[in-house]
């Protein structure tokens, strides 16, 4: 099994490799056994990261994909359609409030902490959506109060 990248985590207890299969072992670095692995179903993690708390394994695939999972847990907190193509990097910045993956799509994503709780995260989204005003097209398509309009 080819190994794309490693990351350490959990102090000094773990090493984490992403291999070309879309599986995330992490092995005890004192007893050299594997003991997690994570199937991410996505082809060639060429991206891998821990976050500086220990806490999250970071993982971008051939396809796009960024996948987050809690070390602990286990589980996978998020599942993101980052990338058109194949993420080359991910990194957790120092303060592990932020993340950055890049992709060969020539894209750069700074993300926001990934540990927001659903209501957190909708309220994010809402104050940092983008909505265009109406053209008067529109407004008048969609039978929409025209006021604003007239005066044009």
């Amino acid at each position: 099994m080819p190994v794309l990248n490693v990351a350490f985590g959990d102090g000094d207890k773990l090493a984490l490799a992403s291999a070309v299969d879309g599986r995330v072992l992490a092995w005890g670095i004192e007893s050299g056994e594997v003991v997690r692995q994570f199937d991410t179903n996505e082809f060639g993690g060429f991206a891998l990261d821990v976050s500086p708390d220990g806490r999250f394994v970071m993982y971008g695939a051939a396809g796009g994909i960024v996948t987050l999972w809690d070390l602990q847990t286990e589980q996978v907190v998020h599942r993101l359609n980052a990338h058109s193509d194949f993420v080359l990097d991910v990194a957790f910045h120092p303060d592990g409030e932020w993340a950055y993956t890049a992709g060969v799509d020539g894209k750069l994503i700074e993300w926001s902490s990934f540990d927001l709780t659903l209501d957190e995260l909708l309220l994010w989204v809402e104050a940092n959506r983008y909505v265009r005003d109406l053209t008067c097209e529109e407004r008048t398509q969609y039978h929409l109060d025209e006021q604003d309009c007239s005066q044009s």
